[in-house]
């Protein structure tokens, strides 16, 4: 079994009200914002507001950015642009299915903006894809605004469960060749998916795959410095966290995802 922590530098949509800005300088479209942990992050400016919505669980708003395109941006923390989630969900998603042989059935723990599931039904031997996503207005502000992504959504092969992921009670029957979770990160939209980097969850997660399965998490920041890229401390504790629950082997991976702030950490 085989375990792959992923972290995201996120990057806060800038705004006077409501975490959006009419208007987007002209350069930089971004200006550094230090949250409650002591963590950069990077403004990105909104050009117009296409939709916003105060759910049960989170404020959450679309909108289009002359650098990124269309954003999707959850207490005002960006979740996925246009111009790269691409990248973001290429990484989350191909390095454990391709690690994995034939992977068959695949659990997708957040995700409701369909992104990670258009990925995973690239691969052909995939027969039944899970997506555990608490808050419908995210599925539903997808298939109205981010086609590209939640397409993937109406797929006969994948199943949307509307519920938190750590009630594991609310998971389908069986073992799973793939877990992949992407859930926002620890200490943002009021710490409410702060229980998705928990050892208890993980442990969870781990008894859930199959012998040969993946699974593939997104930790916390990825510090740049002049000479080095190193782990912040949340995903230094998220590997540890990983391995304490039982996974033999965490392999970070990178990748550059200007959106999230510079090098995301897989």
């Amino acid at each position: 079994r085989f375990a792959m922590g992923s972290s995201r530098k996120k990057r806060k949509a800038d705004s006077e009200e409501n975490n959006i800005s009419k208007a987007e300088t002209p350069a930089p479209d971004h200006s550094s914002i230090e949250d409650e942990f002591g963590s950069t992050y990077e403004a990105v400016w909104a050009d117009e507001l296409i939709f916003q919505e105060k759910t049960k669980y989170q404020d959450l708003a679309v909108f289009r950015s002359n650098s990124y395109g269309v954003c999707l941006c959850l207490d005002g923390v960006i979740q996925s642009t246009e111009k790269d989630e691409h990248i973001y969900h290429e990484r989350l998603v191909h390095v454990p299915l391709l690690l994995c042989p034939k992977p068959r059935r695949v659990v997708i723990c957040g995700g409701g903006n369909g992104g990670a599931a258009r990925e995973v039904l690239k691969h052909k031997s995939v027969k039944e894809v899970f997506l555990i996503e608490i808050d419908p207005a995210v599925r539903n502000a997808a298939k109205r605004f981010i086609q590209s992504q939640s397409a993937a959504l109406s797929d006969s092969r994948v199943t949307t469960i509307f519920a938190d992921a750590c009630n594991f009670e609310k998971w389908p029957e069986g073992c799973f060749d793939v877990i992949i979770v992407d859930s926002t990160d620890m200490g943002t939209t009021a710490g409410r998916s702060d229980h998705l980097w928990s050892q208890a969850f993980f442990e969870g997660c781990l008894s859930r795959l199959q012998p040969s399965g993946q699974l593939s998490t997104q930790l916390g920041a990825c510090v740049v410095g002049t000479r080095h890229i190193g782990f912040s401390q949340a995903a230094s504790n998220g590997v540890s966290t990983l391995r304490a629950a039982g996974f033999g082997s965490v392999r970070p991976y990178v990748a550059e995802i200007e959106s999230y702030g510079g090098v995301a950490i897989f």
